[in-house]
């Protein structure tokens, strides 16, 4: 009861040193404990107690200051007092959670399953959980299954090997931004050393970490030659990281010869990889696509992609279309009454005075896409339409030596036929 009475009167004093509360630490291991006050000698060094009283020491005594929340000065008064029993334990535990004192928090909880190897809810605030029959924590069960912790995430070796080494090469890749920007910069620029300085280190380059920049800085390049250069720079570099851009563009660029040179500049090795790609470019929704897409096929596929090409010889596309609207007809009853789909459509004058005049007694029917006063109202629809695919012919021609036109059916009937041996 006493020391409960106490422990109040302290945390009560405790409350008025609002703004902050510091240590002192002696050199013989000693503390001072409360708020610093600015000192009249810088050789000795006074403190204002919790309890309120003022104490000055010499500097030469003290071994640091330390400055610290009020909360955490009063967390060392309450542990000071606090019983090593599980039940008090928790209750400071608790405590420290509530004022958000997680470091403090924890080092009570263990205390407490120290105390009771059995304690759930401490268990569960140290985040452990249980695994086959033993408190354990998730990480410890991670590490037992051969993981490692890498950045938060928890990883096989195999896969934190490969994320290791996918940021060194990203670290590598951000260094030729600055560089391939600046040349590019260069060769558009009006200073003819720099533009000659500028193509000679873009051609130049050989490291493939460098094909994300060039990439960004030529894929859309408004000039057909540095587009062109930007492929031959690809070609040379070579390997798998210069297998996506130059698809894209042997189907994005709008320059043929661009588009051959993209398909040229893939290594031998690599050839397989960008036919896939393009294998499915020819479901593509655009029909220009589809055919970008047989023609590099023709120079990177081989007669395993002969029935991908078979069903893309005819494809189906939706397209927007200008179509007249059907609305535009208007009905004129016998009263003079219009009806139909743009009743608020002007008439011919001339008509318009005959039914007010009573000389259209039966009506009329008025379409206004011949009637020349009035100009015909159209309307944007999506239409559906097959297209036959003359750059798809052309490699099926190429890759197999056959042509049966784009007549489907044949094709695949030669095709199983091929491949059972029975072809003639």
């Amino acid at each position: 009861m006493h020391r409960q009475f106490g422990l109040a009167i302290v945390l009560l004093l405790a409350t008025q040193v609002v703004a902050r509360a510091d240590v002192v630490q002696l050199k013989n291991g000693g503390e001072i404990r409360g708020q610093l006050l600015k000192a009249a000698n810088k050789d000795r060094v006074s403190i204002r107690t919790l309890t309120g009283a003022e104490i000055t020491v010499s500097q030469a005594l003290v071994q640091a200051v330390v400055h610290r929340r009020l909360m955490v000065e009063e967390y060392e008064t309450r542990r000071r007092v606090t019983p090593d029993t599980v039940e008090e334990q928790w209750k400071l535990a608790e405590w420290c959670r509530e004022v958000t004192l997680p470091r403090e928090r924890e080092r009570h909880l263990n205390r407490v399953i120290t105390l009771d190897p059995e304690h759930v809810l401490a268990h569960r605030g140290l985040g452990h959980v249980q695994h086959e029959g033993e408190w354990t924590t998730r990480d410890e069960i991670m590490r037992s299954r051969g993981y490692v912790k890498y950045k938060g995430r928890w990883l096989l070796p195999q896969e934190l090997e490969h994320l290791v080494a996918s940021e060194k090469e990203s670290e590598a890749e951000k260094g030729w931004y600055k560089k391939v920007n600046m040349w590019h910069g260069w060769i558009d620029g009006d200073k003819e050393d720099r533009r000659a300085e500028g193509l000679r280190n873009l051609v130049a380059i050989n490291d493939a970490n460098a094909v994300p920049a060039l990439y960004k800085a030529f894929s859309q390049d408004a000039s057909d030659n540095q587009r062109l250069m930007y492929v031959q720079i690809l070609g040379k570099i070579g390997g798998d990281k210069t297998v996506t851009p130059l698809v894209y563009q042997m189907l994005q660029d709008q320059i043929d010869f661009v588009r051959l040179a993209a398909a040229r500049a893939v290594d031998e090795e690599h050839h397989a990889d960008a036919a896939a790609n393009l294998v499915r470019a020819l479901k593509h929704d655009l029909n220009t696509i589809v055919n970008r897409a047989a023609a590099a096929l023709a120079l990177l596929g081989d007669e395993s992609h002969v029935p991908a090409l078979i069903d893309a010889l005819v494809t189906r596309h939706k397209y927007r279309v200008w179509a007249p609207d059907a609305s535009n007809s208007v009905s004129i009853g016998p009263s003079g009454q219009m009806s139909g789909g743009n009743v608020a459509s002007n008439l011919p004058p001339d008509v318009a005075v005959m039914i007010l005049t009573g000389q259209l007694p039966q009506g009329a029917q008025i379409d206004q896409q011949t009637t020349p006063v009035s100009p015909v109202r159209r309307k944007l629809v999506t239409v559906q339409r097959d297209e036959q695919n003359h750059s798809t012919l052309s490699t099926l021609r190429t890759l197999t030596g056959q042509d049966f036109g784009f007549e489907e059916r044949q094709w695949k009937q030669w095709w199983n036929a091929s491949r059972s041996g029975s072809a003639k």
